[in-house]
């Protein structure tokens, strides 16, 4: 650890908290950043996936809080609001669960296979840990969905939460690391890019479900949800085969991009 220059004055409080930072960089600077995410998402797939399976689970989060609030106030379930409320605590379970399970796994695994690959770690070895939550996600998707349109004790609908919570924190946890590792030196741009689509996906799907749940009933909305739900977690295994090689095609971009970030890397 480096020693503190003590020479150095500290920032009084109201400087280290203010909402705004000032800074001497050119505005041309600051203002390729609006527009160098969505260029980032155009041209590197992976972060496409990892943008739109990011912001799909949170929209099939949004989903499930969504029609618990138009179905569980009336029979045969007559909850109260602070039952419905609670409904979010199997979720709260699963993501708990979710991440004992990234902690455990996520570093052992990749040390694991760096090993069964003579040494050389690859980023895309994050995503195997994310193959379980992915199918966990859409399982329980599945098991809300269809049992809640079927009037189903509520403990079952229960389940389906919790198995969607552990789902959606560890296929996450799993992604959002990837990212990190894969594409770390426009990791910044990379994220608000990732950020966009995801708030995107959640606030459409806010809009879509009264409508879409009106349109086709509980039963069959969530089967199109649940099948929607398998197709975005199936996309993480091209990444997973052919990854690598889309990192070695877009070695000059990501150079390039990586030049053009706020702090510029010297690659």
């Amino acid at each position: 650890t480096p020693d503190i220059d003590q020479a150095i004055p500290m920032r009084s409080y109201r400087q280290r908290m203010a909402l705004v930072t000032p800074t001497h960089a050119p505005a041309k600077l600051f203002l390729r950043h609006v527009w160098q995410p969505f260029i980032i998402l155009a041209t590197f797939p992976a972060i496409t996936y990892v943008a739109f399976t990011w912001g799909t689970q949170l929209a099939w989060y949004s989903m499930v809080n969504t029609t618990s609030a138009s179905v569980f106030p009336y029979p045969p379930y007559n909850f109260s609001t602070t039952g419905v409320g609670l409904l979010n605590l199997p979720a709260f379970i699963g993501a708990s669960i979710a991440s004992v399970y990234a902690a455990l796994l996520s570093d052992r695994s990749i040390l694991w296979l760096a090993k069964r690959n003579n040494g050389i770690y690859e980023p895309e070895f994050r995503l195997y840990t994310a193959i379980f939550p992915a199918i966990a996600s859409a399982v329980g998707v599945f098991v809300y969905g269809l049992s809640t349109a079927h009037g189903m004790h509520w403990i079952i609908p229960c389940i389906g939460i919790g198995i969607f919570g552990y789902g959606f924190v560890g296929l996450g946890h799993g992604v959002l690391t990837y990212l990190l590792d894969g594409y770390g030196n426009i990791a910044g741009d990379a994220l608000v890019g990732v950020a966009f689509v995801r708030n995107i996906c959640a606030t459409a799907i806010v809009f879509a479900a009264t409508p879409w749940m009106e349109a086709l009933g509980m039963y069959d909305l969530f089967v199109c949800v649940g099948c929607l739900a398998v197709f975005f977690a199936l996309l993480g295994l091209p990444v997973i085969i052919w990854g690598r090689s889309m990192r070695v095609h877009g070695a000059k971009r990501y150079m390039k991009m990586a030049r053009l970030q706020y702090d510029p890397r010297a690659l």
